[in-house]
């Protein structure tokens, strides 16, 4: 029996992972490269947080005593405007700015998460010009 020889094998190209098609971004580019919609982000996570707060004080408050509405109406109102800019910066519309940027000084505030989200929120606002121009 005779061994007849191998055909030489074609070299390999290297693995390129595939790049994921995004249906969700408006420009398609990661989130990461866009300032204003990560924060967006950032402020959508920080309503749904307030949000929880507040179920949680509700929740535990009929064992400790009544919470006042003092306390729940500012929580609840602070949630929705955060939520809302959070969308409205997502979606990159130019009314959002202003409201951003006043709840950006506000989050400054609320030490240590908040005072993060202020400081990031500010610095993507008024930072830099290019992130100014896509808000």
């Amino acid at each position: 029996m005779a061994l007849r020889p191998l055909a030489p094998v074609p070299p390999r190209e290297p693995h390129r992972p595939a790049r994921r098609a995004s249906t969700t971004s408006l420009n398609d580019e990661p989130p990461m490269k866009d300032p204003p919609r990560l924060l967006g982000s950032l402020f959508l996570a920080w309503a749904v947080a307030q949000v929880i707060v507040l179920g949680v004080a509700l929740t535990v408050a009929p064992y400790q005593g009544a919470v006042p509405p003092f306390f729940w109406v500012p929580l609840l109102l602070s949630a929705l405007a955060y939520g809302g800019v959070g969308y409205l910066l997502r979606r990159h519309a130019p009314q959002a700015r202003v409201p951003a940027i006043v709840l950006s000084a506000l989050a400054l505030l609320s030490f240590p998460v908040g005072t993060a989200l202020g400081i990031y929120g500010l610095w993507t606002l008024l930072g830099r010009r290019e992130a100014r121009a896509r808000t």
